[in-house]
């Protein structure tokens, strides 16, 4: 909005902006096949994000050299510890949404699998740890120097306490506008596992019906197999019951064959990221608070995915059968997760429909 605001060219407003940088950038690289496809647009997007980074610690360290330690950071209002529980759970609600990239996580892996001669679980975990922890610096950097900057003027999105249409800080304007080019190619990281569940859903659906039926048939069109290797490898396939096999399994579809290598079939994988992209556009479209969204998803899906899922796939894997002290750990986790999930949308919520009006921290 504050680029907009520097221009003030009538016709151009914030949908029309938003629309064109959809058009332009976020639909296309949506449409890429794998993730492995966004390995040069992902490298531009941290390049951004660091040098947006680099922006805010250089300008809140010029601050205080040029306007002394107490008007800048000493009597700004920072704050060590929250006012209330309220915060510490919506806090808890963002944490939890900004580092949730468990949901890209299967279609990294398979990639990694089928392109990769080494040890893909290995990789994978220093992936992992290299991801969030480039994500944890980021983070702290940004999140310590701008809140020093602004202290209790802090807005929600703390972009808007960059005031670019009253500053016309061209250091500023060139970090926004590479901001915007991170959020454009970051964005096909939402749709793909979006597209990868849908996918899976309607083919798991699809595969039991097929099963299902094949097994009702099954005495019709069976045949006996003497290798009692290979009969117990496709009775572990297909189920089969009584020395008996559906021999019309391993016959795949090549549509569904996809299914061994985790793709989804390319038809599918463009109507699917068509329609997730179109939805998202016109969400964006109709909630312009970012923070709204990154309160309400993370204290749902940020929750689950941190806290309650994980926990219950220990419990049923069974790798807590032995020990009591990890099943108490597991059900501890879910339970607390259960609880942050509840109240922090609960109080974000509560702050939606009781809050204060949002001023212009510009004007203030």
């Amino acid at each position: 909005d504050g680029i907009i605001k520097i221009f003030d060219v009538a016709p151009i407003n914030r949908e029309i902006i938003m629309i064109l940088f959809w058009l332009v950038f976020m639909l296309p690289l949506s449409l890429f096949e794998k993730v492995d496809d966004l390995k040069y647009s992902s490298s531009i997007g941290m390049i951004a994000a660091c040098f947006f980074v680099f922006v805010t610690v250089y300008k809140s360290i010029e601050s205080v050299l040029t306007e002394g330690y107490g008007d800048s950071w000493g009597d700004s209002g920072v704050r060590l510890w929250p006012k209330s529980f309220a915060d510490v759970l919506v806090s808890l609600a963002l944490m939890s949404f900004v580092f949730s990239c468990q949901v890209n996580v299967p279609r990294i892996y398979n990639e990694l699998e089928h392109n990769s001669n080494s040890n893909s679980l290995s990789y994978m975990k220093k992936v992992t740890r290299v991801a969030v922890g480039v994500c944890f610096i980021i983070y702290l950097f940004m999140g310590t120097f701008a809140y020093l900057s602004y202290g209790k003027d802090t807005d929600y999105d703390v972009l808007n306490n960059f005031c670019i249409q009253d500053t016309h800080d061209g250091l500023v304007i060139a970090a926004f506008i590479l901001l915007a080019l991170k959020v454009c190619v970051a964005y096909p990281l939402n749709v793909f596992p979006c597209c990868d569940a849908t996918h899976h859903i309607v083919h798991r659906r699809q595969k039991s019906m097929v099963m299902n039926s094949c097994r009702s048939n099954a005495d019709e069109r069976t045949q006996m197999i003497v290798d009692d290797k290979s009969m117990h490898l496709l009775y572990e396939e297909v189920g089969a019951q009584d020395g008996s096999v559906v021999t019309s399994i391993n016959q795949e579809e090549p549509e569904t064959a996809h299914a061994h290598t985790g793709m989804i079939p390319r038809s599918r994988q463009l109507v699917l990221s068509v329609l997730y992209s179109v939805s998202s556009l016109l969400l964006a479209l109709v909630v312009p608070n970012v923070s709204i969204v990154f309160s309400l998803v993370g204290g749902t899906s940020g929750a689950l995915l941190g806290f309650i899922l994980p926990p219950v796939f220990v419990i049923r894997l069974g790798l807590t059968d032995h020990d009591a002290t990890k099943k108490m750990i597991a059900y501890g986790l879910i339970v607390a997760g259960i609880f942050i999930a509840v109240l922090s949308t609960a109080f974000t919520i509560y702050d939606l429909v009781n809050g204060e009006e949002d001023n212009d921290i510009c004007d203030s």
